[in-house]
């Protein structure tokens, strides 16, 4: 009984220190298991932290082997951190500069994909290139101020010798000015001896003319006298009269009839020296032009009619006065007893025209208007005399102001030549004007011609 006691108290103690013991086991068991998983989790802690700086898979590669081996005491981190300051403070001077920063700063001064180094090297290359053209440049500057120098030299002797020849023609032309003045002081003088001369020979000349035109009419008187005194002695009847042959009265013919415009056409025209508004008494033949015995007048016509519009050799007229119940009849002749179709009219043309009606008058197209003339049968003259039956006028020349002087030869020979053109015009208006020689001007010529220019 007892030996069971002591072997059951025995079991257990037994069963309780191995109780005991696999309690202890399980906290230790526990306590192991729970240091295992913070191991783990500061392992993987540490691994991932470690791959922030470098991977398993890089551990290996030679470029880190490489650093690794340069680093030496140092840590690869810190020999790449010394590595990149050194870098940046050669690149960029400052060695806290961060890569991002230089590459912003950096992107201004290199393209896209291009090596600062390279960028480097094609400055320096630029540089070379640069600095050989800075001294070609040198070099042409120096040789342009060396061509500027002679240059200048060359117009400084230009100007001497131009400042010489400036003075000298200013001599000559202060010599040339006295020697015009001169000889303007001796024109004025001889046109004043001229002028007075004119005059005194003008004198003379009206004086002479006036002596003749008395000798002149007391001469005529004296015919008269004689030519009475014979008519007398031959018994001739100063009532007597010896018209001329009917015939030679007829100056032209009526060709055509309009009675509805109240016109007619003659033979007559511009070859016929007709001119517009020039009257014909209107006949019914040659023996109607027979003056009376009694009186020596002539009879009216049965009609007048005035031109209005001349052609080569016929003109139309429009009828001015018609005799009731005597109409005018083609056939009819027609008469003006002071018309002659036998006379030349005599022309003198100077001044300025505008033939052309180009608004511009011209000494020049003076000559169109003397053929115009020629053309119509007139004859042109160059002076005014006896014979000259119209002086024809245009557009007084315009004399520019007188120049000083000291205007050049040319410029006063010029006005010379023009003051004697203006004088010459206003000479023949008044010399015409003396001696009732008509004056007309381009407008009044075309009237007279019966024409108007193209």
């Amino acid at each position: 009984m007892a030996g069971r006691t002591s072997a059951g108290v025995g079991v257990g103690v037994a069963i309780t220190i191995l109780a005991v013991l696999c309690a202890a086991l399980f906290v230790l068991t526990m306590v192991f298991y729970s240091q295992k998983q913070a191991a783990d989790r500061e392992i993987a802690d540490l691994s991932e932290r470690n791959d922030a700086f470098i991977r398993d898979s890089e551990r290996e590669l030679p470029a880190v082997r490489d650093v690794v081996t340069k680093a030496g005491s140092k840590s690869a981190i810190r020999y790449l951190m010394d590595t990149q300051s050194e870098i940046m403070k050669i690149a960029s001077g400052r060695p806290d500069m961060s890569v991002e920063d230089f590459r912003a700063q950096s992107a201004q001064l290199v393209s896209q994909g291009e090596s600062l180094l390279g960028r480097i090297r094609s400055q320096n290359r630029e540089i070379s290139d640069l600095k050989v053209r800075l001294s070609d440049a040198e070099a042409a500057r120096a040789r342009a101020q060396q061509d500027a120098q002679a240059e200048a030299a060359r117009v400084q002797r230009i100007e001497d010798a131009s400042r010489d020849a400036n003075q000298k023609l200013l001599a000559d032309i202060g010599d040339y000015q006295r020697r015009i003045e001169q000889y303007r002081r001796e024109v004025d003088d001889l046109e004043g001896k001229m002028r007075e001369q004119l005059e005194r020979r003008t004198a003379e000349h009206e004086e002479r003319e006036r002596q003749l035109s008395l000798q002149i009419s007391e001469a005529n008187e004296k015919i008269l006298i004689l030519q009475d005194q014979l008519k007398r002695l031959r018994g001739e009847s100063d009532d007597a009269l010896r018209p001329k042959d009917e015939f030679a009265l007829v100056d032209g013919h009526i060709i055509e009839i309009r009675p509805i415009a109240g016109e007619v056409v003659i033979d007559l025209g511009r070859v016929d020296h007709v001119v517009l508004g020039q009257t014909f008494s209107v006949y019914r033949d040659s023996a109607a032009l027979s003056p009376d015995l009694e009186t020596g007048e002539y009879a009216e016509g049965k009609a007048v009619i005035e031109v209005v519009d001349i052609d080569t050799d016929t003109s139309r007229a429009r009828i001015v006065r018609e005799s009731r119940g005597n109409p005018i009849v083609r056939g009819d002749v027609i008469a003006n007893p002071v018309y002659d179709p036998n006379k030349v009219y005599r022309f003198l043309v100077y001044g300025n025209f505008d033939v052309n009606r180009d608004g511009l008058a011209s000494k020049e197209e003076a000559v169109d208007l003397e053929a115009f003339i020629r053309d119509w049968g007139g004859v042109i003259e160059d002076d005014l005399s006896g014979g000259l039956d119209f002086l024809v006028l245009g557009q007084k020349p315009v004399l520019p102001p007188q120049p000083g002087p000291g205007a050049p030869i040319e410029v006063l020979q010029e006005y010379v030549r023009l003051q004697g053109i203006v004088k010459r015009y206003d000479d023949l208006f008044e010399r015409a004007i003396a001696t009732s020689i008509p004056v007309l001007n381009e407008n009044r010529l075309y009237t007279l011609l019966g024409a108007l220019p193209d």
